[in-house]
C-alpha cells in the first residue's frame, strides 16, 4: 500500500485514453440521434443503448500494458494496477454515459426508473400508442446506468481473461468479442433476452439479472486480474506432489 501514491502516476500515463476519444464522439452522436426521435421511451433506447456499447469500447482498452514485460516484475501489484485503470476507465466512461443520458433525453422528464403501475395504467388503456401518448414521456437515467456499468463489468472481465491467456494488449480482441457477444444478446428469444422496454414485463424482473450480471462480471475480473507472477497458490498446490514422489522412490 506505501507504493500506491507513487504508483498512480505512471499507471495513469500508461493507460490507453486515446481509445475514449472516437468512443466518446460517436456515443454523443448516437445520444443525438435518440434526442431527434419521438419523446417515447422505447423509440429512444436503442440509440441510447448503441451510445453505451461506443463508450464500452473505450473501455475494452483500459488493460492494454504495451510495457507488460517490464511492468510485471515490478513490485507493485497486478491487482493494484488494475485497479487504478479501472477506476480511472470507468470514471471517464460514466461521465460520458452521463452526457449520453441527459443529450438523449432531452424533451423528455428524467427519472431514475419509470414506475411499473403508470406503465400498466397505460398499456391498458384502449388508446395506447406509446408511452408518450399516454403521458409518459419519461426517460430511465438509472436503468440506462445499470446497464452501462453492468456491460462495462462484461468487457473489463473479457479484457483481463484475454490479457490473461492470449495478449497483453487485449483491446482489439476484447472489441471484437464484446461485438459479437452484444450482437448475440438481441437474437436471445424474447422470454430471455437481457433487453427490455417498459412496455414489456420482463422490465421489472430484467432489473434484478442486470445486477447479478453486474457483480458476477466484477468479480470474474477481479478473479482474472489476481496477481499470479509469484505462483504462490500454485507453490502450494505443487508442493506435496514432488514429496509425494519423492517419498515413493525413498521406499
Amino acid at each position: 500500500m506505501r507504493l500506491t501514491p507513487q504508483l498512480v502516476p505512471p499507471v495513469l500515463r500508461a493507460t490507453p485514453w486515446v481509445g475514449f476519444a472516437p468512443a466518446g464522439v460517436v456515443a454523443i452522436g448516437m445520444a443525438w440521434v435518440a434526442s431527434r426521435q419521438p419523446p417515447d421511451t422505447m423509440a429512444r433506447l436503442l440509440p441510447t443503448r448503441l451510445a453505451v456499447l461506443s463508450v464500452a469500447i473505450g473501455v475494452a482498452f483500459a488493460f492494454d500494458d504495451p510495457a507488460a514485460v517490464l511492468s510485471d516484475p515490478a513490485p507493485s501489484q497486478l491487482i493494484l494496477r488494475r485497479l487504478i485503470r479501472t477506476l480511472s476507465a470507468t470514471l471517464v466512461a460514466s461521465v460520458l454515459v452521463l452526457a449520453v443520458v441527459f443529450v438523449a433525453s432531452a424533451g423528455m422528464d428524467l427519472v431514475r426508473v419509470i414506475p411499473a403501475e403508470l406503465v400498466t395504467e397505460a398499456i391498458q388503456d384502449p388508446t395506447f400508442d406509446d408511452l408518450a401518448d399516454a403521458g409518459l414521456p419519461q426517460f430511465p437515467g438509472g436503468r440506462i446506468a445499470l446497464e452501462a456499468a453492468t456491460v462495462f463489468a462484461i468487457t473489463l472481465a473479457i479484457a483481463a481473461g484475454v490479457s490473461r491467456r492470449v495478449d497483453p494488449e487485449p483491446g482489439r480482441i476484447t472489441t471484437s468479442v464484446l461485438l459479437g457477444v452484444y450482437a448475440a444478446s438481441w437474437m436471445v428469444p424474447d422470454p430471455y433476452k437481457p433487453w427490455a422496454d417498459p412496455s414489456d414485463q420482463r422490465w421489472e424482473t430484467g432489473a434484478g439479472w442486470w445486477w447479478a450480471a453486474l457483480v458476477t462480471f466484477a468479480l470474474v475480473a477481479i478473479a482474472l486480474s489476481w496477481d499470479t507472477r509469484n505462483a504462490s497458490l500454485g507453490h502450494v498446490w505443487r508442493s506435496p506432489l514432488p514429496a509425494i514422489s519423492v517419498a515413493h522412490r525413498s521406499s
